[in-house]
């Protein structure tokens, strides 16, 4: 501080007057004046010999033709200061923050007690702990004229500066502040703050006097009331943390406009005080103090918090604050915070936003994993349950978990095939690798609702043995029987439309399936020619005999076929269509937006395609595909049987010419026609028997 001025009163023959050490300029006429004008009260001369003590003070001071001045006043008697003592001023523009003065001057005690014309020290005194400033800080509130402060002349010069650092100006300037008085007012009463005098010195006759003048700090008046009380704690902690207040607290005209503020704008607020400031006061909340009434209110009235937050009445500084609290809460168990899929119509929005707050809780996927398998997939937790998961799904991507991103089971392969109709590569991984593969997937399949061909083309893609594949059709053909409700359709649809999506699979769906439709009475005409042309390739039989078994398939599949008007559907419902537009995730379409089950392609072919108890008729290769389509107006007629049979597991029929409506049978003579081929097949399979016997 360049600006500052210097000027020093001593002892000499003529008395206590101006002092002028050589080499030092003299200063200018108005500061000395003020000087004399202190000398009087309170910057005295000192009477009695203090040893190595001094006192410090600051005052406010009017300096003719230079304006208000801050003067920092060093007191003492003895040693450097000489048999008369002396008093030094340094004065400094009003316009400095009077702690910085203070601390300024106090850097400008040399070792001897005097003031150097710069800094010689590091500041000698540390900041006191807020309970220290209590009592002078009601004493203050309650504009007691005398506040005394507690401590040896440094402790005092460390909670003045901490004091001057956070109550308003105003009422700094109307103080003399000091370390200790050399002695009471005689005439004029000031308002003071002071420290006693060393206890080295108290037993001197000035120092009881003054003590006695000044009073304990034990008798001061307490704070008026709670919200005062707290105020004041608020402004000790700030002091002692050394914080400088703003402007909004510094330029104030009073202490009690100060507390009331304090208490007003500043306080940590309970936390059932949070939702009233939220509507009042919200800055009073974004100060880090402030925080942790907030977390404790989001964590103690979870809805509320979240009401607050859905409908935005929450500063943006604030809102991960507030999921502090939440989560906190969530941690603890249960759904407190309403995660998916809890019930969240009184909350719009909730899902989003609780998902866009746990992007920013948890940044990395792989915490965020970790996250929700902690806290929403464990045992108790809103996901645990799978048809909890199967409605969370959605919001799970949102948060990028995938089914590859879980812990693979039982439960989430369900909720997978349920909610999407198709294995991610981990659960794959995890059916082939598991060692109970049988039971695995006897379980899987009892945890779906109707399982569409989709869904167990995908697990006949991971079973591995042919028993397996074969008790697998098996399996999902009784639990579909047990769970398809009247408009679910007929099971031997479902078995030609598994055919045609895994015709790799044919003979795990004939041995598998084909015995249980035919124990339910739902085996027509179009599967028993699958049959007859599947077991023709296997059975170890002559070149004639396959031939007739062939012959006979392609038969029935053609008697199979008769015009729409002879037939009704004793199905009207389509277990696919409901799958594909009922249950979300149970159905799935062709990338030309075709249903995949063929099934449902051939009752969009036409009527004549559907046999007499509404089955369709499926020809031995691609059961209802298009090759088999046919106009209402046509019939087939067989081919000769002289053309080469390709290898593999699918034995086509021969091929067929069509023919006009012309030469349709009549019914008589399809009969009679059926019961020949029957007879037929009745007279080859005895012919195989025994010639297997010979």
């Amino acid at each position: 501080m360049n600006e500052s001025t210097i000027v020093e009163w001593g002892g000499s023959g003529a008395g206590f007057v101006l002092h002028e050490p050589p080499g030092r300029p003299r200063p200018p006429a108005a500061f000395v004046s003020a000087a004399d004008k202190l000398i009087k009260y309170p910057v005295v001369q000192p009477t009695a010999d203090l040893g190595p003590h001094q006192a410090w003070s600051l005052v406010w001071a009017q300096v003719d033709e230079h304006g208000p001045h801050w003067c920092f006043a060093v007191q003492g008697r003895g040693g450097a200061f000489g048999r008369s003592g002396g008093c030094q001023f340094l004065f400094t523009p009003a316009r400095h923050e009077p702690a910085d003065v203070w601390l300024h001057g106090l850097t400008m005690v040399g070792q001897d007690g005097r003031l150097a014309p710069e800094p010689v020290r590091e500041v000698p005194c540390s900041p006191p702990v807020p309970r220290d400033l209590l009592a002078p800080l009601a004493a203050l509130t309650d504009d007691t004229a005398r506040v005394p402060l507690d401590g040896e002349p440094l402790e005092v010069a460390g909670s003045i500066a901490v004091l001057l650092k956070v109550l308003p100006r105003q009422v700094v300037r109307s103080r003399v502040w000091s370390t200790f008085l050399l002695k009471p007012p005689v005439l004029d009463d000031y308002n003071v703050v002071s420290g006693h005098w060393p206890a080295e010195l108290a037993d001197r006759d000035s120092a009881a006097r003054t003590r006695h003048w000044l009073g304990e700090s034990a008798h001061l008046p307490g704070p008026r009331d709670d919200q005062d009380a707290a105020a004041l704690r608020w402004v000790a902690e700030q002091a002692s943390d050394q914080v400088s207040l703003g402007e909004e607290y510094r330029g104030l005209p009073d202490m009690r406009s100060f507390v009331d503020k304090v208490a007003r704008e500043a306080l940590v607020p309970a936390a059932h005080e949070v939702p009233r400031l939220l509507e009042e006061a919200p800055a009073r909340l974004l100060t880090p103090r402030a925080h942790p009434a907030v977390v404790r209110w989001a964590h103690d009235d979870p809805d509320r918090a979240i009401a607050h937050l859905v409908a935005d009445r929450v500063p943006g500084e604030l809102v991960d604050v507030v999921f502090e609290g939440l989560f906190a809460r969530h941690e603890e168990g249960g759904n407190p915070i309403s995660f998916p899929p809890a019930d969240v119509s009184r909350f719009p929005r909730w899902p989003e936003v609780l998902g866009d707050a746990v992007r920013r809780w948890v940044p990395e996927q792989r915490d965020r994993v970790a996250f929700v398998e902690r806290t929403l997939l464990a045992p108790g937790r809103p996901l645990a349950d799978p048809r909890a998961l199967a409605m969370s799904l959605l919001w799970l991507e949102s948060l990028g978990i995938g089914a590859d991103d879980l812990p693979p089971s039982v439960e989430s392969i369900a909720v997978a095939l349920g909610r999407r109709g198709r294995l991610a590569q981990r659960q794959r991984d995890y059916l082939r690798s598991t060692g109970d593969q049988v039971g695995v997937l006897r379980d899987l399949v009892g945890r779906l609702d109707f399982v569409s061909v989709a869904v167990t083309a995908e697990l006949l893609d991971v079973a591995g043995e042919e028993s397996t594949r074969r008790g697998l059709v098996r399996t999902v053909l009784a639990h579909n029987s047990e769970h398809a409700d009247r408009g679910r359709g007929s099971m031997d649809t479902w078995v030609a439309d598994l055919v045609d999506r895994r015709p790799q699979d044919q003979s795990a769906v004939v041995e598998g399936g084909f015995g249980l439709l035919r124990e339910h009475g739902l085996l027509p005409d179009g599967l028993l020619a699958l049959a007859l042309s599947h077991y023709a390739d296997r059975l170890d039989v002559s070149e004639v005999g396959r031939g007739l078994l062939l012959e006979a398939a392609d038969r029935v599949n053609t008697a199979s076929r008769a015009p729409a008007e002879a037939r009704t559907e004793a199905f009207p419902g389509d277990p696919y269509r409901e799958a594909a537009h009922g249950d979300p995730g149970w159905g799935e379409s062709d990338s030309q937006g075709n249903s995949l089950h063929s099934g449902r392609r051939q009752r969009r072919a036409g009527a004549g395609d559907f046999g007499p108890s509404g089955q369709a008729g499926y020809g031995a290769q691609g059961f209802g595909a298009d090759r088999y389509r046919r106009a209402e107006a046509d019939t087939v007629a067989p081919q000769p049987l002289d053309e080469p049979v390709p290898a593999g597991n699918t034995v086509p029929v021969p091929r067929a010419r069509r023919v006009g409506r012309e030469q349709e049978l009549p019914p008589a003579l399809r009969l009679a026609l059926i019961i020949g081929i029957a007879a037929v097949v009745v007279f080859v399979l005895y012919q195989l028997f025994f010639a297997r016997l010979g």
